[in-house]
């Protein structure tokens, strides 16, 4: 049996409802706790942001006793249950999401007769939703000094594994053809067009290309498939959050490159996103895996499609689309 050339694409799917090599990014629904510094004393500081999902509860801890008379959530009448307030703590929890513009007021008032005003939204960007917010009155206090430095440690790591990533990349060959595809230079790499389908959304048209060799007999042990995503929203742009590839059997994580011509695409443009993977990924033999191509933008429902591929054994076969299946 020959070694696998290309990649057929079985069904792909677009989703209402998008894998990091080195550094884990935080989604909206993965809950994570964070901290907040609040003094009574700057009348020009910011006011903070709480970050909220639809039936998923965000508790806010204070250091001292909450008065429930007289904390309040302002124009959140029926899209949220009554608030929960209990000691030192208020509990948060949305009927739904809120939708991308939305924002609400709350003013938690402390016994002591601290008034403390939040920003309450749904994540945008990168952004996830917060599961605890531990809020403190003093960047004095050891509480809030190990909170700080647990930040700066967590945030010197992230820049460190970031930074790691970006030369890894920077000395990839499939990093570069993903950026060639991804800005419409396919003549400049080894593969060539080999078709395309259209997944239409409510918010997005999608074209999912496919591509072959372009010297027929050659055995390039590598597959690409590349996104073209228009933004039909009139309003706010599309942002790509990242790409995944996944077993189908095992929901494995899988080793590739990807470039985009933008992270975000503005009202009424459109951008491609491409990736390359090696031939290995999909196994060999008895062991040849189905593989799951999945892309998510930036926003509390984040998977735009989802494209499985099976490995092809017949170097002559063009990548192609053989169905399609729309998810509801």
């Amino acid at each position: 049996m020959t070694r696998p050339l290309a990649i057929l694409v079985l069904a792909a799917a677009t989703s209402a409802n998008a894998q990091p090599e080195c550094l884990h990014r935080w989604k909206p629904w993965e809950l994570q706790r964070t901290g907040v510094f609040f003094s009574k004393d700057q009348s020009d500081q910011p006011v903070q942001t709480v970050h909220v999902a639809g039936e998923v509860a965000t508790n806010l801890m204070f250091p001292s006793e909450v008065d429930p008379a007289e904390t309040k959530l302002v124009g959140g009448d029926g899209r949220f249950e009554p608030l929960m307030v209990s000691g030192r703590s208020v509990v948060i929890v949305p009927l739904r999401d809120p939708s991308f513009d939305e924002s609400f007021s709350l003013l938690v008032k402390l016994k002591n007769g601290t008034a403390i005003p939040f920003n309450v939204r749904a994540p945008r960007g990168h952004e996830s939703s917060d599961g605890q917010v531990d809020v403190y009155l003093s960047q004095e206090d050891a509480p809030a000094v190990r909170h700080e430095l647990q930040l700066v440690r967590s945030r010197v790591e992230e820049l460190a594994a970031e930074n790691e990533r970006h030369v890894q990349e920077s000395l990839s060959v499939d990093h570069a053809l993903a950026a060639l595809l991804a800005r419409d230079k396919s003549e400049l790499t080894p593969f060539t067009t080999a078709g395309h389908k259209l997944l239409q959304g409510n918010d997005v048209d999608l074209k999912v290309f496919t591509f072959r060799p372009r010297n027929r007999k050659a055995n390039l042990g590598k597959a690409a498939v590349a996104f073209s995503v228009t933004n039909k929203d009139p309003k706010k742009p599309w942002e790509l959050d990242e790409v995944r590839l996944v077993s189908a059997t095992t929901g494995d994580l899988k080793a590739f490159a990807s470039r985009a011509s933008s992270p975000s695409i503005g009202p009424g443009k459109t951008g491609v996103v491409a990736v390359v993977m090696d031939m290995d990924a999909f196994g060999t033999g008895p062991e040849l895996d189905h593989l799951i191509l999945e892309l998510w933008r930036a926003g509390p429902v984040a998977r735009q499609a989802a494209v499985e591929l099976v490995a092809v054994n017949d170097a002559d076969l063009p990548v192609r689309i053989q169905s399609t299946a729309r998810s509801p």
